[in-house]
């Protein structure tokens, strides 16, 4: 769950995070190793209030 305010947060199964390979120049082990994450969030889709 993360929590957004006292009366907001999104649930887990609505969040996708997916560790992958860094972009761009870097250390020597910036593209041997899942350096970076991708967070997806489809917020059409989501649980949270309209305004």
């Amino acid at each position: 769950m993360v929590f957004i305010s006292d009366e907001i947060s999104i649930p887990d199964t609505e969040i996708r995070f997916e560790a992958i390979r860094a972009q761009g120049a870097g250390g020597q082990n910036v593209n041997k190793v899942s350096s970076a994450v991708h967070l997806r969030f489809d917020i059409h889709r989501s649980s949270l209030p309209g305004r």
